[in-house]
């Protein structure tokens, strides 16, 4: 195996632990919301709004991923998401109550919406033609493998656990795959001083929002 190959698959498994980890956390509060709402004393309605709102933050969010792609190095921008991610999965380990639990459920969807777009992207700038197929379906299966075993992982989890046990098991692997970030992830895509369109990012929003 070349040199080159080697940094490729190792800038590519980066990249997709990252992807992973914050698309697992998607679903992963799914069973832990009946406990939750025991602890913090929220009506089943409130208690939704753990899912409702990371998914509608992480939508909301994603129209600036090509922004954020064009303006920031890689390895920065990479870095930077994952460490918003970990600072929600803290936020929320933490959380006193349900409001901050909430609000760090929304601070983990942010990086989502930028992250999930990225890692795609780049992909496709890294990967040689010929490969970019098998390639970009492996991708799929990690990236949508995610959301599929959270469910299950939290069901087997909060069988022994407390509902802060779904955060703290994302920590250190966050934690790593911003170490490995710095080491393996290389900066392909030249920044540019690129402006956005504040009018069309906000109507965009806007629309998912309230879509």
């Amino acid at each position: 195996m070349t040199r080159k190959r080697t940094t490729i698959l190792l800038m590519m498994a980066t990249l997709l632990t990252g992807s992973f980890i914050t698309t697992l956390a998607e679903t992963l509060m799914n069973n832990g919301l009946p406990m939750i709402m025991k602890e913090t004393h929220v009506t089943q309605m409130s208690a939704q709004w753990l899912n409702t709102g990371y998914m509608l933050v992480a939508g909301m969010v994603m129209p600036l991923a090509h922004f954020c792609m064009k303006r920031f190095a890689l390895k920065r921008l990479f870095t930077i998401t994952m460490s918003v991610f970990l600072v929600g999965s803290l936020v929320a380990t933490f959380a006193p109550n349900f409001h901050f639990l909430l609000l760090g459920r929304l601070i983990q969807a942010a990086a989502v919406g930028i992250n999930m777009p990225l890692v795609t992207n780049v992909l496709t700038i890294i990967i040689p033609a010929r490969h970019r197929g098998l390639a970009l379906g492996i991708a799929g299966i990690i990236i949508n493998l995610g959301p599929a075993v959270g469910p299950t992982l939290s069901g087997v989890i909060l069988e022994f656990y407390s509902w802060r046990m779904l955060f703290i098991i994302l920590i250190p692997i966050t934690l790593l795959t911003i170490i490995a970030t710095q080491f393996w992830v290389r900066n392909v895509i030249e920044p540019a001083a690129v402006t956005i369109d504040s009018t069309s990012a906000g109507l965009a929003i806007t629309g998912l929002e309230s879509f």
